[in-house]
């Protein structure tokens, strides 16, 4: 097997004869993932940032168990090829556990963290 600094090299042989050499490794989140800290009333950013190469396709959740379901881009909602999702409008109701999912051809790995809606709560005097 060849490595370079202990990673292990990928060969691919094209249809034309072209010859690529690549190091690769699986997703990981070595380098943490959240807290969110949401802003009400505005677009907020949340980051997947894996360390991966190739970099991975993303899938992102909301909830946990049986709660968890799967953003859909679209609405208020983008999500962008370099991992990072969009939320716009945010309301109270996007606070909760987020999921990033990150996937290469070697593997796949998940993180979750919390968001926090920040922003004024509008109160009525009497």
């Amino acid at each position: 097997t060849l490595s370079l600094d202990n990673k292990p090299l990928y060969c691919i042989i094209t249809a034309d004869n072209l010859i690529f050499i690549f190091t690769a490794k699986a997703p990981s989140f070595k380098f943490g993932f959240g807290p969110f800290y949401l802003f009400k009333d505005s677009q907020s950013s949340l980051d997947c940032k894996p360390d991966a190469a190739p970099p991975p396709t993303y899938q992102w959740f909301k909830g946990t168990g049986k709660n968890r379901i799967k953003i859909a881009p679209g609405g208020r909602y983008k999500l962008f090829s370099n991992g990072t999702l969009t939320v716009a409008n945010v309301t109270k109701n996007d606070e909760g556990q987020y999921s990033c999912n990150a996937t290469n051809f070697l593997n796949s790995a998940i993180a979750t963290a919390s968001a926090v809606v920040l922003g004024k709560e509008s109160h009525s005097r009497t």
